[in-house]
């Protein structure tokens, strides 16, 4: 009977001294994942604003699913991308470059990010 006791004790305490641990050890998990995530964001919008096609193709995953002006496309590779991307009709418009409004981070694992974006 103390023997138990002393090892459920012992359990209880083992519990409390790693739980901070093990939650700091996730969070460091996840500030990496965001700052991963929040650099691909930086390299998609610094090589849309570049206006390369090709290096824009590699800032993304494929297959790559775009949702945009009301129609889902899917492109199953970067080169596939790259042929596609023409940046004249952003330029006969008017558009000079797109910048991040905001980012939000709404759900994160390490190995996903889901982030929130309005450029």
């Amino acid at each position: 009977m103390v023997n138990s006791l002393i090892q459920k004790l012992a359990l209880c305490l083992a519990l409390m001294f790693a739980t901070p641990v093990l939650i700091a050890q996730a969070q460091d998990e996840h500030d990496v994942a965001i700052a991963s995530a929040m650099a691909a964001l930086d390299e998609f919008m610094l090589t849309f604003n570049a206006r390369d096609p090709v290096a824009w193709a590699g800032s993304l995953n494929y297959p790559h699913v775009r949702f945009a002006s009301g129609t889902v496309t899917i492109l199953n590779s970067a080169e596939e991308f790259a042929a596609g991307e023409s940046f004249e009709r952003l330029a006969a418009v008017g558009w000079d470059h797109s910048h991040w409004l905001s980012r939000e981070v709404v759900l994160v694992s390490p190995g996903k990010v889901h982030v929130n974006t309005v450029f």
